[in-house]
């Protein structure tokens, strides 16, 4: 309601109004914020309900100013209970955070705790941890050392919830050398919990905060925190740090996973590291790691990685080109020992064309091994080899493949020959027309590596009576790989966290399949799931995207038909109207058989697509993943919190 007059009466009958309605009366005097009312929110902060003056304190902290600090402290001075005291703590806090100067802010709380009495003082720590600066932290440093143990209990627990690393040193201290036990472990975790705040830093400095820690750290426990701390560190200086520790037998397991976690990508657009340090340490993990799955991903990473130098004779070697290089990507990419990562590669803007390597001098081969860009794509290419770059044999004619490139390469072994020239001629890439060479290997009789056969996939879990396989065990995300950290598992559910998200999907391939599901949505939340796509790139194209949105929300209202709940994104509209409102739980079934794509949502058919009579896609965009016969279902995530449950499928054969 309008108008000053409502305030102002409400503060008059607020003495005389019933106690269950004064509660009700503050809110509304603490939302006017009219410093005429502070009076009235005083005296009932005086009020003999308990439920009164716990609503006059929080009333308080929106309305009164820094000047009424030392009447609000006065009033702490009482008996009081835990709940109370934090009451009037986030109050006074909440008070000096709104003065505009930073450097002031602490000065209404200094002085109230250089007057107060000896039992309110160390109730003014918490709050002067809330509000920072220098000031304040150099009062609650000297309150560590203080007589009284109240007050140096209160000192050290405001440190170890100070707002920056500005106390990181003063922790560190007390963790090294109080005769306290239960400070020195308070102080470290605050240390820990310091060290691990967003910074822009560098990351050898906050490689240096973990390992003082580790340093510091007395009981097993607290260096297990700083290694977990450590494996949010991608880089040599982090896995350096936790290496050191793969040899203790009390902190082995927590090293290992460490390092793999620092080592390999944790989300989208990772890199894995590289070097032979880093080989050294994974070669380690893979044959000492108690855990399972931490040895099987480290032993992964060593079968996946460049081999010795001298192996490859295109290492290093002189290359030539027929198409211009785009951009940063040079040919010297494709023969600089990095396969891993896609993005050490040359790219060519056209092919035809051809990419040569030379080996120097007339040289024995019988293997050459190439890895293009890998997604959905494939390329149509040729293998030539020459021993003067005049008279050329073909050992490998891909002229008419279809097959997608993947991360494993192509090897080609032929008959041995004398050969100084390599060349690749890319006839066609599916995808574009670019041409992307990721690395070229070239190899002498007997020395190519022996290909990796990739694991199989993990067993389903067993069938239920429908014959439909369970893909979430209900406790964790065992089984499923991509954005582990932007879901959780709770109470039988996967919940995409409306501060994480990301891809994540399910640790194997599936071709053709009945999937079930049951979803639930937040107001405006927007997911997608993805199917037949490989990991690690946009779904949506590379693979199959059906849309999972709050089709209700008023910011979608204006979307492409093609967009909207169900619908495979870019490429076939849904039918809307049968999505429940949001907070229900919907179910959800996809089936996936050859070209035809069908979606049911809550027991209506609201897709039907025969993706082989799709001339031209809805968005008018390439979707090179469209027809792709394989790959990963999952979640894709897009920072809002949906929860997913009973998910379900069944593979289709012929």
């Amino acid at each position: 309601m309008p108008g000053d007059g409502v305030a102002d009466a409400d503060a008059e009958n607020l003495p005389k109004a019933p106690p269950a309605a004064r509660p009700a009366l503050l809110r509304v005097l603490a939302s006017r914020g009219t410093k005429a009312h502070v009076g009235a929110v005083f005296a009932a902060a005086l009020d003999k309900d308990a439920a009164v003056a716990a609503a006059a304190v929080n009333a308080l902290a929106d309305l009164a100013a820094a000047d009424d600090v030392p009447r609000l402290v006065k009033l702490m001075d009482r008996p009081m209970q835990a709940n109370e005291a934090q009451a009037f703590q986030k109050a006074l806090a909440a008070i000096c955070l709104r003065t505009a100067d930073a450097q002031a802010r602490a000065e209404p709380l200094l002085a109230a705790l250089a007057a107060a009495s000896p039992g309110v003082r160390p109730l003014l720590l918490a709050p002067l941890a809330r509000v920072g600066g220098p000031k304040a932290l150099a009062a609650v440093v000297a309150e560590t050392k203080a007589a009284d143990a109240a007050m140096q209990d209160a000192a050290v627990r405001a440190l170890a919830d100070w707002p920056d690393a500005a106390a990181a040193p003063a922790l560190l201290a007390i963790a090294k050398t109080s005769a306290n036990a239960t400070h020195a472990v308070i102080a470290l975790r605050g240390y820990l919990r310091l060290a691990g705040l967003p910074s822009d830093r560098p990351a050898a400095q906050t490689v240096a905060l973990y390992q003082q820690a580790l340093a510091a750290a007395k009981r097993p426990d607290e260096k297990r925190q700083a290694l977990a701390g450590l494996a949010a560190v991608r880089g040599g200086e982090a896995l350096g740090a936790v290496a050191a520790y793969l040899d203790d037998a009390a902190l082995a397991a927590e090293a290992a996973l460490a390092a793999v976690r620092i080592v390999l990508p944790q989300k989208d657009g990772d890199k894995p590291l590289t070097g032979d340090d880093v080989m050294a340490v994974m070669k380690k993990v893979a044959a000492s790691a108690k855990d399972k799955k931490v040895r099987e991903q480290a032993q992964a990473y060593v079968a996946s990685a460049p081999r010795p130098a001298a192996a490859n004779l295109a290492l290093g070697r002189p290359v030539s080109i027929s198409a211009e290089a785009q951009g940063s990507q040079k040919p010297e990419l494709a023969v600089d020992g990095n396969w891993i990562d896609p993005y050490s590669s040359y790219w060519g803007d056209r092919w035809p064309s051809w990419f040569q390597v030379d080996l120097g001098k007339p040289t024995r081969i019988d293997t050459v091994r190439i890895y293009f860009w890998w997604d959905s794509r494939y390329y149509q290419y040729t293998v030539e080899v020459s021993a003067d770059a005049k008279s050329w044999q073909t050992v490998a004619d891909q002229g008419k493949n279809t097959k997608p490139s993947t991360r494993a390469g192509a090897t080609h072994t032929f008959p041995p020959v004398e050969a100084r020239y390599v060349r690749v001629t890319i006839l066609k890439n599916s995808a574009n027309e670019a041409v992307h060479v990721v690395e070229l290997q070239v190899f002498a009789p007997g020395t190519a590596p022996k290909e990796q056969a990739p694991p199989p996939p993990a067993p389903l879990a067993p069938a239920d009576a429908e014959g439909f396989h369970p893909l979430f065990n209900g406790k964790d995300l065992a089984g499923w790989i991509g954005a582990t950290k932007g879901y959780v598992a709770e109470n039988g559910v996967i919940v995409c966290l409306k501060e994480g998200g990301g891809n994540l999907y399910v640790g194997r391939e599936f071709s053709d399949f009945h999937l079930k599901f049951e979803f639930k949505l937040t107001s405006g939340a927007n997911n997608g799931l993805g199917i037949r796509t490989p990991t690690g790139v946009d779904a949506a194209y590379a693979g199959m995207e059906l849309q999972i949105l709050d089709d209700s929300a008023d910011v979608y209202k204006n979307l492409q038909p093609y967009q909207y709940h169900g619908s495979i994104y870019g490429v076939a509209a849904c039918e809307r109207g049968h999505q429940k409102p949001v907070g229900e739980w919907n179910a959800q079934e996809v089936i996936a058989d050859g070209p035809k794509i069908k979606v049911i949502l809550n027991g209506a058919t609201i897709v039907d697509a025969d993706l082989s009579k799709i001339e031209k896609t809805a968005d008018g965009r390439p979707h090179p993943g469209l027809h792709n016969a394989t790959g990963h279902i999952g979640f894709l995530g897009h920072g809002s919190r949906v929860e997913f449950r009973s998910i379900r499928i069944k593979e289709l054969t012929k």
